[in-house]
């Protein structure tokens, strides 16, 4: 899409960063397992939107729900897999999100706070994948997944952003936030809902599978 511009840092979004880390000459095992993956400043040593394409190609989720829609980096990704609903959801909705909406038939964009959206605009769609990133804020981001876990299909999937800050500096409200504080609270206090992994490399993606039944159980 020629009118399609990328606002972030060339850097950021468009590094393929799992091949720009194949091929590093020395990794240092003596270092924690988590820093083996070197964090270089201004680079990304994850980058989220390759995993949740790689998921979404996967998977092929007939529909996907995005609260926090950004410059849409992701959704242009993976749109072309998504047969049935995107729904987005931005305090702001920036151009290429409306050329999107022109381009593609089932996308829906709602341009609020995702807690105007779910009092006024939700309206209860059972989702099989849902990328949760609209804030850096742990209580927001707790809320937000609130909202939506009982619309969850089984097995159905959530992503959650900036959950493995690789140290106390990366923590600060315009990076990661305290975001680091959701996995663990889900893992505590919803286990007998969803099973949570978050990827030990800066800045962090968590997966969240909302349990359908354990393996030998009748269906």
């Amino acid at each position: 899409m020629n009118s399609f511009v990328n606002k972030m840092p060339v850097d950021y979004y468009g590094t393929k960063v799992v091949n720009e880390y194949t091929n590093l000459k020395k990794v240092d095992y003596n270092t924690p397992f988590y820093f083996r993956n070197p964090v270089r400043q201004y680079k990304l040593s994850l980058n989220h939107m390759e995993v949740i394409e790689f998921f979404v190609r996967l998977l092929r989720p007939k529909n996907f729900m995005e609260m926090g829609t950004q410059f849409g980096e992701t959704a242009i990704k993976i749109l072309p897999y998504i047969p049935q609903e995107y729904y987005g959801v931005d305090v702001k909705l920036q151009d290429n999100m409306k050329l999107l909406e022109k381009k593609y038939s089932n996308v829906k964009l709602f341009e609020c706070t995702t807690d105007q959206y779910f009092e006024k605009e939700f309206d209860k769609t059972m989702f099989e994948m849902v990328f949760i990133d609209a804030s850096h804020n742990y209580e927001q981001t707790y809320r937000d997944f609130l909202n939506i876990k009982d619309y969850m299909v089984p097995d159905g999937i959530i992503f959650f952003h900036d959950t493995y800050p690789a140290t106390r500096a990366h923590t600060k409200p315009n990076l990661s936030g305290d975001c680091y504080k959701l996995p663990e609270k889900i893992r505590l206090e919803h286990n007998d809902e969803f099973e949570i992994i978050t990827f030990p490399i800066n800045p962090g993606i968590s997966m969240a599978r909302r349990v359908k039944k354990n393996i030998g159980e009748e269906k």
